[in-house]
């Protein structure tokens, strides 16, 4: 395959992925109010079941506004998973250690935080070390947008999960991002215990 060809494949590839999320995004911004007042329902029916198994004195009260925001939290989680998911299944299928110089073809064309996002995805599965000079401009682009950002440090912390990273190292990129350090040895710790288990 030609250069070109395969310049534009992968181009093609990009953006079938990132069409399928924006139809469903399109769909979702075109519901929102309809999704928000469904979860809103199905939280204070649960909250309602759970009160009646309380004695009386352990009663909470069911405060909606705070119902109203668990279910935007909600919808705001799945909708970063849903985009996570998205994002993680492109970047495996045009990954690849012999395609490192195309990507950053496609992203200058393609001037997108999902495009920064699936190509440091690829550079953090298939590069060696930690792509720190990226980190630093994605943040930059990324930081003003609550679920770009959001990605970016889901997508840093499953890397750091999932690779040897040294204590500094890992420290360093967690200050950066603000991620709690405490927080992630925590996990880690957890994780390993539950190995241990298994």
């Amino acid at each position: 395959m030609t250069g070109p060809v395969k310049h534009q494949v992968l181009k093609e590839t990009y953006e079938l992925g990132l069409r399928t999320l924006n139809v469903f995004f399109t769909s979702f911004i075109q519901n929102t109010d309809f999704i928000v007042n469904q979860l809103t329902e199905i939280i204070s029916k649960i909250e309602e079941k759970n009160n009646e198994s309380r004695s009386e004195e352990n009663k909470v009260d069911i405060q909606n506004d705070k119902i109203s925001k668990v279910a935007k939290h909600l919808l705001f989680s799945l909708c970063t998973q849903i985009s996570y998911t998205f994002i993680k299944k492109i970047s495996d299928s045009v990954g690849s250690p012999k395609l490192m110089e195309k990507y950053l073809k496609v992203q200058n064309e393609m001037d997108f935080a999902s495009v920064k996002l699936v190509n440091l995805l690829i550079k953090l599965d298939q590069g060696s070390g930690f792509p720190d000079r990226d980190l630093q401009l994605i943040k930059v682009y990324v930081e003003k947008h609550p679920m770009a950002y959001f990605l970016l440090k889901r997508i840093v912390v499953n890397h750091l999960h999932r690779h040897p990273v040294n204590y500094k190292d890992k420290q360093r990129i967690c200050e950066f991002l603000g991620i709690s350090v405490e927080s992630q040895i925590k996990l880690e710790i957890e994780r390993n215990s539950k190995n241990k288990k298994e």
